[in-house]
């Protein structure tokens, strides 16, 4: 007896619209993570800038720390998205032991 709970069977082309969205969400992520990144250090290198009355020297800095925090999720978003676990989901520590029984 069959009740409607069978699983619908993905077709070639399902999962090809699939990954293409799949890329085009960690593409539009990694653009937001770098433009929030530099807008925060943008914004808060103004207001430094304002409150110390210091030129621009506050703002070229909060922009660089911007573009270095967004470098910085980005890469944490690239390793999510790209570098797959091993099949145990942990660290190869055989070899590690190996090495400090070696060493010992």
């Amino acid at each position: 007896m069959e009740f409607g709970l069978m699983r619908k069977q993905r077709r070639p082309e399902d999962e090809a619209a699939r990954e293409f969205i799949k890329s085009i969400s960690l593409v539009t992520q990694i653009g937001i993570t770098m433009m929030f990144g530099i807008g925060l250090g943008f914004a808060g290198g103004y207001f430094a800038d304002r409150w110390l009355e210091t030129g621009h020297f506050c703002l070229i800095i909060g922009i660089c720390m911007g573009i270095g925090a967004g470098f910085l999720n980005v890469y944490r978003v690239l390793q999510k998205g790209f570098l797959m676990p091993t099949e145990t989901g942990k660290r190869d520590n055989a070899q590690d032991d190996k090495n400090r029984n070696d060493n010992s």
